[in-house]
């Protein structure tokens, strides 16, 4: 996913959303966001924004809590991927 101008405002709604009061507007902005991890690149576009003077804080800061909380996601993801590999070679 290229820093492009566009990218940048959809990524900040989509955080911006993701503190929504409205459930359904939460829900929608998180499920955005789950599609926007497929893309290379989305979550330096985060990271960029949680660096970025140039944006809310409210972005800045929900952009850091979905990024720590997508590489904690992803990460356990990861460890119980590779666990499953390690036990099933064992067992052959």
């Amino acid at each position: 996913m290229q820093a492009t101008p566009e990218n940048l405002q959809f990524l900040s709604q989509a955080l911006t959303s993701t503190v929504s009061p409205d459930s359904a507007t939460r829900r929608a902005a998180e499920e955005q966001l789950r599609n926007g991890e497929k893309q290379s690149g989305f979550l330096q576009l985060v990271l960029d924004l949680v660096r970025s003077d140039d944006v809310e804080m409210v972005v800045r800061q929900a952009a850091g809590v979905y990024f720590k909380n997508a590489v904690k996601r992803l990460w356990e993801s990861e460890e119980v991927s590779t666990a499953h590999s390690v036990h099933t070679s064992a067992g052959n």
